[in-house]
């Protein structure tokens, strides 16, 4: 949907009314369904009637009437016309069935000069859409204590005038709930035009367009307004307004603001006033006379992110920056991923804490946390002249939003999705890296492929043939360019994808071939060109020879039958030279055999021509070869004991051709020399060690050809003897022993690979490589140790020795905790690191505290004990083992007198002046032997303390005010003291206001006194002044000495007058009182002239001289000439009247 600019509509919306409205009446025309009438009202109907059914033949008249009849589930249709009225709904639809009151589809329907055009109050499930409201006296249309009220598409203008007391808000909402104010224009009203007042939940603004809204007295008059908390207003555009585009008021807490542009309005673009927890996301704002986006007056928690904010407070009179948060505001609140700009030099671009800065690096130099990822440029809109802030190509804002940020919105101020630019580097964040910033998402116009051409040069030709291929005539003229050229030359060929325009390519075989160019652009689109190229070549030859190898004499075949030529002059003829000499052909057959009757490498190569004379050649090696010998071995013997004496034979070796056997070489496979090359076909030799060998003989004749063959040997091992030494061989235990196995010996080749041991308690140590091993016996007994030696051929022999071991007694291990303090003192005392290590554990603790009882023999390795006095013990532990065997340990224990505890409770802590407390020590406590002597009693002003006194309490009285600290000290027969302490604070009292008026009621105007004199203060600070509001408005009265006051009630009411007594501490206390204003009548005055005459006679009745002192003036007149003729109510202070 296209948004208005300045002054616009929103188009659209009838096209969509009138498919709506289609369907309603058609729908409705089936009575047998169960579908809601609609009612019709066309005043320019000669047959309406308000008394009628309101159908189409016989429409109402007026809106009101259909107003005061539709029930739930009812639409009225209202015809063209200007309808004079206000329009109250008396019912109240449902969530399924709404009452719908509609502009006929293309009617202009005005409804003016009214108080209200639309008021709907205490109602829910109303839908008003179509109208122009203008000249109201009061709101355009006013919504109150309702619910599930839509206002759609209306047009709201002139609501009051511009004078003081008789301005009025376009559109008003005030205590109602889940409510939507949508697509309407709101301009030329003399308040705000769109206002929401206090009450109101789950209300949202969207897509409204305000203007020109001004009050012309006083600066009031915004565009949108809110003193609710809680509404969503979004993609609305407010302009040209006489206060803020957008204005959200004290206690307005926790609104999501986003998708509005806001421009040329006399105060900010978008402001917050005392009301914290704003979300200002994606909005434009630009070039109003203050601050663009401002927070200030305690608006903590404010959420600033996405927006663009150009050209703000650019020589304002008041608040400056593209944002300004205040001092009271900056807690909890975030800017970021902003857009801030000024196209002037040496103005505000952010206002923070107090301070502004003319550029967005000194902010963020200042303010490191805040704007990390804000810009300073250009947005590049499309015309900030006529109000279109669209973005352009190339503008910062594409794909660098924070698409994460709470209350971003996935559709943007048109409703248009988010889209990802190709032209534009994704450096946004969150889930969608390529949200825009600010009210409109930049929508990348449709990409279509490239238009490719191609040439090649030149397009036909004799092989080898050089071709250039150019598509540098490819076009593609939308925002998408070229970015790749591929060229196909049809051979298998191809070049790129590249980004140069053009190609070359040398074609060596004939053909005519196709060379196509794919070109394709930065959107990934692409389109092709092709264009033919006719090449002529001589014959591609292609040559197998089978078998390619082999000995003499060698039969083989040359075959050519895979020789090519794909032009128009095929293959004539084959000729083959077999490289010995021998020629075949020329021929037309593409096959020759040949065979060699010695050995060699030969080249074998055809020759291929074609009908044109064209000729090649291909070429392929025969490798004609000798044949080698043929080996043969035997070994005697083939196994046995180490050392071992074989002899290798390979006589019967065989070499059938006429290079013969030259010589024999032989291997044994032990690492030791090779024997030969030799004549002689055997040779022998000893294996000194165990293991499995492969004697090989390799066998050559004379033309170096040779053959191998092996034969398996196999030398078997014998076992280690083994040796062993127990050190020490007896002992207490725990006992730790070493067996030592390194006498042990193997003499042959398989030496000693690993020792095991067994020390005979079922504890193995290995296999391993050490000779030696340690272990300990924890227990008494006899025990056998075993070595078993294991040779790299795993056999293996073992040893035995014999080891005693004897018990041990357990060690005793103690500590105290505390090992000193003050009497009572409890210890315990702990023997549970006593260790024996033995197989005869620890049975039993027994303790001796130094004086009875003793505690134990018992199993628990702990004790405690409590010692009554002072003095030095010494503690002893006896632990003994299940064998009868103990030991001790003792540790030293000092007991001193201790001090007492102080306590104390002082009551009351707190009051005002004078103050009695009383302060209380009683449950101080001293629980050893030297008992509590008595009490001393500080209480920190001055005043002598109380005590040394036996009594555990005092009282005492603050005479003035401040904070004191009472202190006790307690001290107990030995001298031993301690204190503790509490704080009491004495505050001021304030004044006690009395008020009285006199009188307390009367006819305006009425003068009244306010007497306050018998306020009073008991206190050092004595009443310093009276201030006294009368509650209509006037002036306050004070502050000032005087306790009185008179005042003069011009009009009548019921007033509240206040008195506020403040004494010299600047406490203060309020009373208040009620007077009663009645209203007094006119004095009417008449004269009659003349008063006598001849009928006819003509007389004038003139009332000029009636007044009216109070403020509520002579109204009308209405003259009763007494012969049934009445003239009036009227303004006119005269009448005439013939008898």
């Amino acid at each position: 949907m296209t948004r208005p600019g300045r002054g616009g509509t929103v188009p659209g919306t009838r096209l969509v009314l009138g498919a709506w409205l289609a369907a309603m009446l058609l729908a409705n025309s089936t009575p047998a369904q169960a579908v809601a009438p609609t009612l019709f009202v066309d005043k320019n109907n000669s047959g309406c009637s308000d008394s009628g059914a309101g159908t189409q033949t016989q429409p109402f008249c007026t809106i009101s009437k259909a107003a005061s009849v539709a029930v739930a589930g009812q639409t009225v249709v209202v015809n063209a016309g200007q309808y004079a009225e206000d329009d109250n709904p008396a019912n109240s639809g449902t969530s399924t069935a709404p009452i719908v009151f509609t502009a006929a589809t293309g009617a202009a329907v005005t409804i003016l000069g009214q108080t209200n055009g639309w008021t709907i109050s205490g109602k829910s499930f109303i839908k008003v859409h179509g109208f122009a409201i203008t000249q109201t006296t009061g709101p355009g249309i006013a919504i109150s204590n309702s619910s599930n009220i839509t206002i759609d598409s209306n047009h709201v203008s002139f609501a009051g005038q511009p004078i003081s007391g008789l301005s009025a808000k376009g559109i008003q909402v005030t205590g109602s709930s889940n409510t939507l104010i949508v697509g309407n224009q709101t301009d030329h009203n003399s308040d705000a035009g769109i206002s929401l007042g206090s009450g109101n939940t789950g209300i949202e603004i969207r897509n409204n367009v305000s203007f020109t809204n001004a009050s012309q007295f006083v600066r009031i008059a915004p565009g949108i307004e809110t003193s609710s908390g809680g509404t969503t207003i979004d993609g609305n555009i407010t302009h040209d307004n006489e206060d803020s585009g957008i204005n959200v008021y004290t206690g307005a807490t926790n609104n999501l603001i986003f998708n509005n542009v806001s421009y040329h309005n006399s105060d900010h673009g978008i402001d917050t006033l005392n009301a914290t927890g704003q979300r200002y996301i994606s909005n434009t704002v630009y070039n109003n006379v203050t601050s663009g986006l401002n927070v200030e007056g305690n608006s903590s928690g404010a959420t600033l992110e996405n927006n663009i904010a150009v050209d703000n407070g650019i020589n304002s009179p008041r608040t400056v920056g593209d944002i300004r948060v205040d001092q009271n505001s900056v807690a909890n609140t975030v800017i970021d991923y902003d857009i801030l700009f000024n196209h002037s030099t040496g103005f505000t671009v952010v206002a923070w804490n107090g301070v502004s800065y003319t550029t967005l690096a000194a902010f963020q130099a200042a303010v490191p946390s805040q704007e990390v990822h804000g810009i300073s440029r250009d947005p590049m809109w499309k015309s900030t002249g006529t109000g279109d802030f669209h973005l352009v190509e190339g503008s910062p804002a594409i794909d660098s939003a924070n698409s994460g940020v709470s209350g971003e919105s996935l559709t943007d101020a048109d409703g248009n999705p988010r889209m990802d630019d190709p032209m534009t580097p994704n450096t946004g964040i969150g889930p969608r890296t390529y949200d825009d910033r600010g009210a409109y998402e930049f929508q990348p116009p449709p990409n279509t492929p490239p238009v490719a051409a191609l040439t090649v040069t030149p397009s036909s030709g004799v092989a080898p043939l050089a071709v250039t291929a150019d598509a540098t005539a490819s076009t593609d003229t939308d925002s998408t360019p070229i970015s790749t050229y591929s060229f196909n030359f049809g051979d298998g060929t191809t070049v790129g994808p590249q980004s140069a325009s053009k190609a070359t390519h040398t074609y060596i075989s004939g053909g005519t071939l196709t060379v196509t160019v794919t070109v394709t652009d930065t959107g990934t689109l692409s389109s092709t060109a092709s264009k033919t190229v006719t090449v002529d070549a001589a014959p591609v030859a292609a040559l197998t020879v089978a078998p390619a190898s082999g000995g003499a004499p060698l039969s083989v075949t040359a075959d050519a039958s895979a020789s090519t030529d794909t032009d128009a002059t095929p293959i004539s003829s084959y000729k083959f030279d077999f490289g010995d000499g021998t020629v075949v052909g020329p021929q037309t057959a593409a096959t020759a055999t040949h065979t060699y009757a010695g050995a060699g490498s030969f080249t074998v190569t055809v020759t291929v021509t074609d009908t044109a004379g064209l000729a090649s050649t291909k070429s392929a090696t025969v490798s004609v070869s000798d044949s080698p010998p043929v080996a043969a071995l035997t070994v005697i013997p083939t196994s046995g004991a180490a050392p071992l004496s074989v002899t290798a034979d390979a006589s019967a070796s065989t070499d059938t051709d006429a290079t013969k056997i030259a010589s024999y070489t032989f291997a044994f496979g032990d690492g030791t020399p090779t024997v030969g090359p030799q004549a002689a076909a055997t040779a022998t030799h000893t294996y000194q060690g165990a293991g499995t060998y492969t004697v090989t003989v390799t066998v050559t004749d004379s033309a170096s050809l040779s053959s191998i063959k092996s034969v398996t040997v196999s030398v078997s091992d014998s076992p280690p003897v083994a040796a062993l030494t127990v050190t020490p061989a007896s002992g207490g235990a725990p006992l730790t022993v070493t067996a030592d196995a390194s006498a042990s010996t193997d003499t042959d080749t398989t030496g000693i690979a690993s020792y095991t041991f067994n020390f005979g308690d079922g504890t193995l140590v290995g296999p391993q490589s050490a000779k030696t091993a340690a272990h300990t016996y924890p227990g008494a007994g006899t025990f056998t140790v075993t070595v078993t030696v294991t040779d790299t051929a795993s056999l293996s022999s073992t040893k035995s020795v014999t080891v005693s071991v004897s018990d041990s007694p357990p060690v005793a291990a103690l500590t105290v905790t505390p090992t000193s303090g003050g009497a009572p003192l409890t210890v315990t005392a702990d023997a549970s690191a006593s260790s024996d290590l033995d197989t005869t554990g620890i049975k039993n603790y027994t303790f001796d505290f130094g004086e009875a009882p003793v505690v134990g023999p018992q199993a628990g390795a702990t004790a405690s004990h409590t010692y009554q006095g002072a003095g030095t013990f010494t503690v002893k532990v006896t632990v003994t083992d299940t064998a009868g065997l103990t030991s001790t340990k003792s540790v030293t224990v000092a007991v001193s007198d201790s001090p007492p505890v102080a306590a104390l409770t002082v009551t009351p802590t707190s009051g005002g002046a004078p103050l009695t407390v009383t302060a209380d020590a009683s449950a101080s406590s001293d629980l050893d032997t030297t008992g509590i002597k008595n009490y001393t009693f500080d209480f920190g002003d001055t005043t002598p303390v109380v005590g040394p006194q036996v009594g555990a309490t005092a009282t005492h009285t603050y005479s003035g005010a401040g904070t004191f600290t009472v202190k006790v000290t307690v001290t107990d027969t030995a001298g031993l003291t301690s204190t503790k302490s509490v704080a009491v604070s004495v505050s001021d009292s304030p004044p006690v206001a009395a008020l009285t008026v006199t009188p307390a009621s009367g006819a305006a105007p009425l003068s009244v006194t306010a007497d306050a004199r018998a306020s009073t203060d008991n206190d050092t600070t004595p009443i310093m002044s009276y201030k006294f509001d009368f509650g209509d408005g006037t002036a306050l009265v004070g502050p000032q000495s005087a306790g009185t006051a008179a005042h003069t009630y011009a009009g009548p009411g019921a007033f509240t007058v206040t008195v506020t007594v403040t004494d010299t501490a600047t406490l203060s206390s309020t009373k208040t009182a009620s007077v009663a204003v009645a209203d007094s009548p006119p004095v009417a005055a008449l004269t009659v002239t003349p008063a006598s005459g001849t009928a006819p006679l003509t007389v004038t009745a003139d009332a000029s001289g009636s007044s009216d002192p109070d403020s509520t003036k002579i109204a009308s007149y209405t003259f009763d000439f007494g012969d049934t003729t009445v003239v009036g109510p009227q303004s006119a202070l005269t009448a005439t009247h013939q008898y």
